[in-house]
């Protein structure tokens, strides 16, 4: 979920040929293809526009996405603010903030290095 050209694009790119089947979604799409998903990669930056009910049991949810409320608190596109029980049933999802965030930081370091390497070469 979501189109844009540092989360959605790229990664839907990536999964092209690697999934059996792809949904790209955006804001304002019908979002009911997400109960057939057993992964959801999000990066709409919208404070919970994926509800748990909409996905289906055993289902992963990757959150990029975030937003800032008018306190300053950052909340993911997946909503984590109703009780436990109504998500507990997904395999797993990505906390918005600290989930995501620390992986494509150190992803980032590797790429450096990597590059740093064969520049020497």
């Amino acid at each position: 979920m979501g189109l844009g050209f540092l989360v959605g694009k790229p990664i839907s790119e990536w999964l092209r040929d690697k999934t059996k089947e792809l949904y790209l979604l955006d804001k304002g799409d019908d979002f009911s293809v997400l109960k057939n998903a057993d992964l959801v990669i999000t990066g709409v930056g919208q404070a919970g526009i994926i509800k748990p009910e909409m996905l289906k049991d055993g289902a992963g949810v990757v959150d990029f996405g975030y937003s800032i409320d008018t306190a300053g608190k950052i909340h993911g596109d997946f909503d984590t603010q109703l009780p436990v029980t109504n998500y507990q049933l997904l395999r797993f999802y990505t906390k918005t903030p600290g989930g995501t965030g620390p992986i494509l930081v150190a992803k980032l370091f590797e790429n450096f290095y990597s590059l740093c390497l064969h520049q020497k070469s």
